[in-house]
C-alpha cells in the first residue's frame, strides 16, 4: 500500500511544511523513504521513496545541475523532495522550481525545527495503517491518540475529547516501555511481527518514533504495579529475543503515574532510563527509571537544559586549555568516558600509551578541582563522564533512527 504525497503533508511532522513547486504531483505515491546523502547515491532511488534530505549534497550544484535532478528523480519514479533550507543551501534555484512545476515533482521546505527522524517516523505509521494492520481499527485508533498525547501534538482539550472518544477515562493507571535494538524494523519492514511480540507481552498500544518503540501498558486492576510492569518488559525482551536471536535489545521503563496526560513526561523518563541502560558499561538490558536513585534526579527533564549547559561549560573550559597548552585533554575524555572509562581501551583509540591516558586524565580531574562553578564546587569529574557516555548513546541511536 502507499499514501499520496497530498496525506503526507497531512503528517503531524509536515503540517507548517511550505509547497514551493509541483502541486500537480501531490496524487504521487508513496510507500516509504529514500535517503540521498551525496549526488552519487541518485542510482540507488527507488519509484515511490520519498527523498528527505538537508541540502547538504545539493549544496555544490548549479541551477542547470539542479533542474537535471529533478528530471532524474521524475525518471525513477521519486515522488517528491522534502529538503531543509538554511544551513547548506538557502533557496532552490527558479529553473529547479519551474521543470517541478513543469513535471508535476512536488518539492517540500519542511518547518524549521522538524526533524527527520519524526518524519520518517510519521510517513511509516501512515503507511503501516494504510498497509492494513492486523489490528482491529479501535487499537490503531487508540495508538495514533496516545502518540499524539506523548507528542503533544495537540491541545490538551482536544487530546481529553479523543480518550473519551475511546470510551476511557483519562484517570487510569499505565506504563511505558521504550525499546531499542539493532534489529529495529526498518522501511516498514517487519513492523508486524513487533508489534505483535508487543501485544503478547502485555503493551497492546504503541508506536515508533524517532528509531525506537514506545510500548503502553494499561495496569487497571493490577495490585503492584512496578512487578506488573517489570513482568510485561521481561515478557517482551524474551519475545523479541526469540524472533530476533542476533539482535541486542534494551528497554527503558518510565515512572508510574494514573493520568494518560502526563504521558509525555513518562515517556521522557523511559527514554533516559533506555539512555542509561544503553550506555552504562554492562547495564541490565531492562533499566527503570524509578531505580536510577540520584541520576534520576539528576536527568528529570525539566533539569536537561543545565545539564547540557554544565557540559559545555566543561568542554569548552578543556577546548580553551588544548589551545592555549597544544594538549589534547578534551578528545582525551570524551573518548575515556565513551569506552566505560577504561584507560586501556581509551589508550587503543587514541593510539597512545595507557601511562598517557593516565596522566591527562589525572590532570584533568585535578584541573576541575581548581575550576571552580561557583560557591566553591568543583565538577565532579564522574558525572562529566557519564553525561558524555548518555549523549554518546542518544547519538548513536538517533544516527540508526535516520539511516
Amino acid at each position: 500500500m502507499a499514501i499520496s504525497v497530498a496525506r503526507v503533508l497531512e503528517l503531524p511532522g509536515l503540517r507548517e511544511a511550505r509547497l514551493i513547486a509541483g502541486r500537480a504531483g501531490l496524487s504521487n505515491e508513496v510507500d516509504g523513504i529514500g535517503l540521498m546523502e551525496s549526488l552519487d547515491s541518485i542510482e540507488w532511488l527507488t519509484a515511490r521513496k520519498l527523498i528527505i534530505n538537508n541540502a547538504r549534497a545539493f549544496a555544490s550544484c548549479s541551477d542547470q545541475e539542479w533542474a537535471g535532478l529533478i528530471e532524474s528523480f521524475v525518471d525513477r519514479g521519486v515522488p517528491g523532495l522534502v529538503i531543509k533550507l538554511g544551513r547548506y543551501v538557502s533557496a532552490v534555484p527558479a529553473r529547479a522550481l519551474q521543470r517541478a512545476d513543469e513535471l508535476a515533482f512536488p518539492i517540500i521546505v519542511p518547518p524549521f525545527d522538524s526533524e527527520p527522524a519524526q518524519i520518517i517516523s510519521d510517513v511509516y505509521f501512515e503507511l503501516f495503517n494504510a498497509d492494513g494492520a492486523p489490528t482491529e481499527g479501535e487499537d490503531v485508533r487508540a495508538d495514533v491518540v496516545l502518540r499524539d498525547i506523548a507528542l503533544g501534538r495537540e491541545d490538551w482539550r482536544v487530546l481529553r475529547a479523543n480518550v473519551a472518544g475511546l470510551g476511557w477515562q483519562v484517570t487510569r493507571p499505565y506504563g511505558v516501555a521504550v525499546v531499542y535494538g539493532a534489529e529495529m524494523p526498518t522501511a516498514g519492514k517487519g513492523i508486524g511481527p513487533f508489534r505483535e511480540a508487543a501485544r503478547e507481552a502485555g503493551f497492546p498500544h504503541g508506536f515508533f518514533v524517532a528509531g525506537r518503540y514506545v510500548a503502553i501498558a494499561l495496569l487497571d486492576g493490577e495490585s503492584d504495579l512496578e512487578r506488573a510492569l517489570r513482568a510485561r518488559a521481561e515478557r517482551f525482551l524474551r519475545a523479541l529475543e526469540h524472533r530476533a536471536p542476533d539482535g541486542s535489545w534494551h528497554l527503558g521503563l518510565g515512572g508510574f503515574h494514573d493520568s494518560l496526560l502526563s504521558l509525555p513526561e513518562c515517556c521522557t523518563e523511559a527514554g533516559q532510563a533506555l539512555a542509561v541502560s544503553r550506555a552504562v558499561s554492562e547495564a541490565e538490558r531492562i533499566v527503570a527509571f524509578d531505580d536510577l536513585g540520584f541520576l534520576g534526579i539528576l536527568l528529570e527533564g525539566r533539569n536537561r537544559d543545565r545539564l547540557e549547559r554544565v557540559y559545555q561549560q566543561a568542554f569548552s573550559l578543556l577546548k580553551q586549555h588544548d589551545e592555549e597548552a597544544g594538549t589534547e585533554y578534551a578528545e582525551t575524555v570524551r573518548v575515556y568516558a565513551c569506552v566505560g572509562m577504561s584507560t586501556k581501551l581509551a589508550a587503543e583509540a587514541l593510539f597512545v600509551h595507557e601511562n598517557t591516558v593516565r596522566y591527562r586524565i589525572s590532570t584533568v580531574k585535578d584541573y576541575f578541582k581548581e575550576k571552580r562553578f561557583g560557591a566553591g564546587i568543583g565538577l565532579n569529574f564522574e558525572l562529566l563522564c557519564l553525561l558524555c557516555r548518555l549523549r554518546d548513546a542518544r547519538r548513536g541511536m538517533a544516527k540508526q533512527a535516520e539511516q
